[in-house]
């Protein structure tokens, strides 16, 4: 995928990253009631034209393994542990300092009220670096989806996170986020989904705070159970500490093809 930095880290021009990712998921029912999962995922970030010589690339290894008990037939609590490695690359005169963290969480999984889903992890996120002589760091950790049937036709869902991110040169940013998405299927063949989102980017260690603000619609199309096509417009306001703030209109187009 070719995408724009999300937080604007340089001044100027939008900054062009081609994104690779490969992922995978294992789970494995071990009784009736216990399961574990394994979750690998690798990503390469990688800038291009003019950005390719001034901002440095990366690569980063996530692992997680979970494990699960089912309370009922229909939820289980479980817990997890991530380990997240970020190779960053050296530029000339700068060194960046790699990000290593580990990841503990509890949580709840599955139709936790009537109508009502839930893929909820609350944890504590440990921060060290490689590279670079800096204390360690720690962050709650929050990765919340609740989702809402209201109507046959109407679903709400309600997204949280929470977590550390890093700048373009691996320094830690504390970043929150609130996203709420209403969708509504007007047939078999499509679907309108208005959302709103909030955003925090804290610069640890620096006087720069980020606070993006995003409104938007998108429109889904599925002809089959194999294809999906989806357009989405959305407006973004990002409102910084510093004199870096700055308005967006995305467009968006996605296709997906399931075998």
């Amino acid at each position: 995928s070719e995408v724009q930095q999300k937080t604007q880290q340089g001044v100027g021009d939008l900054v062009e990253i081609e994104n690779t990712v490969i992922q995978g998921f294992v789970k494995y029912d071990v009784t009736e009631k216990v399961a574990v999962s394994f979750a690998p995922r690798y990503t390469l970030q990688e800038y291009v034209e003019d950005f390719d010589s001034v901002l440095p690339d990366r690569d980063r290894i996530l692992l997680s393994l979970k494990g699960y008990y089912a309370i009922s037939p229909k939820y289980d609590i479980t817990a997890g542990i991530a380990y997240r490695d970020t190779d960053i690359d050296d530029l000339p005169n700068r060194v960046g300092s790699d990000p290593e963290d580990i990841r503990l969480t509890v949580g709840v999984e599955g139709e936790v009220l009537p109508k009502v889903t839930a893929a909820l992890d609350v944890g504590y996120t440990e921060r060290s670096f490689n590279g670079i002589d800096r204390s360690d760091q720690s962050i709650l950790y929050l990765g919340g989806d609740l989702t809402w049937a209201a109507t046959p036709k109407v679903s709400v869902n309600l997204a949280l996170s929470q977590d550390f991110q890093s700048t373009a040169t691996g320094n830690p940013i504390e970043s929150s986020s609130a996203t709420l998405n209403v969708t509504y299927e007007v047939n078999e063949l499509w679907a309108v989904s208005p959302f709103r989102k909030f955003l925090t980017d804290d610069y640890v260690g620096g006087v720069r705070e980020d606070d993006v603000a995003m409104a938007g619609v998108g429109v889904g199309y599925s002809p089959n159970g194999f294809l999906d096509f989806g357009a989405q417009v959305y407006y973004l306001e990002n409102d910084s500490t510093l004199d870096l703030d700055y308005d967006n209109t995305v467009f968006q187009l996605t296709a997906s093809l399931r075998y």
